[in-house]
């Protein structure tokens, strides 16, 4: 089975540290927050193997570009696979109820 080199990109990153720091600072819970951000990661890197598995973002101009979505929790990992180099590029990671159509707009995400 071919593996995929999984990438996360700086904004995908600083995503995580965020999700880190609204659960321990703000919820008060470090502990969920360890565990939380444990869960995304084990998702993201299981992306090495059939990252195909994930669907397809249902809106333009993203689904033209192939950018894809798998969830962990809730929350949402967008990426894009690259089949020239062999990698999957992951764009960002947000919370799932958040207007993620929004976030795709900013000039730092894609």
């Amino acid at each position: 089975m071919k593996k995929w080199d999984v990438q996360l990109s700086e904004p995908a990153e600083n995503d995580l540290d965020d999700i880190y720091k609204y659960i321990e600072g703000v919820l008060m819970e470090p502990i969920v927050a360890w565990k939380q951000i444990e869960r995304i990661r084990n998702v993201v890197l299981s992306l090495d193997q059939m990252p195909e598995r994930g669907s397809l973002y249902p809106d333009e101009p993203w689904k033209s570009r192939g950018l894809r979505r798998l969830f962990a929790d809730n929350y949402c990992i967008l990426y894009e696979i690259n089949e020239a180099t062999d990698t999957v590029d992951v764009i960002a990671i947000l919370y799932s109820k958040r207007k993620i159509d929004d976030v795709l707009n900013q000039k730092d995400r894609l």
